[in-house]
């Protein structure tokens, strides 16, 4: 990933009234049933999904440029990050998830400001966080107010600023890594469905790997081998069996035409193993040599022998089943 700094923004918490909001949903995250009461029931458990969680939230008021980059981190929530700074130090990194401007909900979380610039106003322009990684570093400059990255001139500042998110990014997916090849090493392979799609992708990825190293990175049906071509695919689906989603031996190593086929049950394979051809009902007009050499000519033959078969053929004897 290339992070730049139309991706970066920093909030500042140092005034004694921004202190004391960052007690209540920096330092602790936002209470699901208020954001029930607010989002609703189906925004509110997306949101919970996507910070692992914990959902955390900061706003800013109507006053200044607030509005204007609040609205550069609508335009990228979900590929944004923000850093908290707090007098002098830049404490924490997180993901922007989503953004959503509501001045009853900002007044339900944070109340009204009695500082005099800010008086009676309240952080209507709210975002929600996914927190990355505590960082408690002395930052460059001084800050005040919110800032876009992309706003800040000085080089040197940029370049500190998007080196620290960027390791907070690739510590928060190194240590997601090692929590899921720690699970599967221990033979769990659980994912609960309330799990963000940041971990989703680290999670994947690592399955992915584990099923080509099973079938020795050939596809199993034409016995492609070039990694980069090819894919994992779920023989009992994601949706389907989520105490299995990790399992190693509950995937296939395919060319990326055969994993097509294969969720489109042109191709399937039996318990045995063995291959079959069950053409589409417009098989006949779509008939010619290509398709025979690419799939009717694999029909009743067996695909190329995995590492580990026996818990394989479990996976596709439930496959049947369906």
């Amino acid at each position: 990933m290339s992070l730049s700094a139309e991706q970066v923004f920093l909030f500042t918490a140092s005034n004694p009234e921004a202190v004391r909001d960052w007690k209540k949903t920096i330092a602790n995250p936002v209470p699901v049933d208020i954001l029930s009461q607010y989002l609703g029931k189906e925004k509110a458990e997306w949101l919970e999904k996507e910070c692992d969680g914990k959902v955390y939230a900061w706003g800013a008021t109507r006053n200044g440029n607030n509005p204007k980059i609040w609205s550069e981190m609508r335009k990228r929530e979900g590929s944004a990050y923000i850093v908290g700074y707090q007098r002098g130090v830049l404490r924490k990194v997180f993901r922007i998830v989503f953004t959503w401007h509501d001045e009853k909900f900002a007044k339900k979380l944070w109340g009204t400001s009695k500082r005099r610039e800010s008086l009676g106003l309240t952080w209507e322009y709210m975002y929600f966080l996914q927190h990355l990684q505590d960082i408690n570093e002395p930052s460059p400059r001084v800050f005040r107010g919110h800032t876009w990255l992309n706003h800040v001139s000085d080089t040197l500042t940029r370049s500190k600023i998007i080196s620290i998110v960027d390791e907070a990014i690739r510590n928060y997916e190194t240590l997601a890594s090692s929590e899921c090849e720690n699970k599967i090493e221990r033979g769990i392979y659980y994912v609960p469905d309330h799990i963000s799609r940041t971990k989703v992708r680290i999670y994947q990825n690592l399955w992915r790997r584990k099923v080509l190293e099973n079938f020795n990175y050939r596809c199993c049906v034409c016995g492609l081998s070039i990694e980069e071509l090819l894919e994992a695919a779920h023989i009992i689906e994601w949706s389907k069996d989520p105490h299995n989603r990790l399992n190693p031996y509950n995937g296939l190593c395919l060319c990326p035409i055969h994993h097509k086929a294969y969720d489109l049950g042109w191709l399937t394979i039996d318990e045995s193993l063995t291959i079959h051809w069950k053409p589409p009902k417009n098989y006949r007009e779509i008939a010619d040599d290509t398709v025979y050499e690419y799939l009717a000519k694999y029909d009743g033959r067996t695909i190329l022998m995995p590492r580990k078969v026996d818990s394989l053929r479990d996976f596709l004897r439930k496959r049947g089943r369906y």
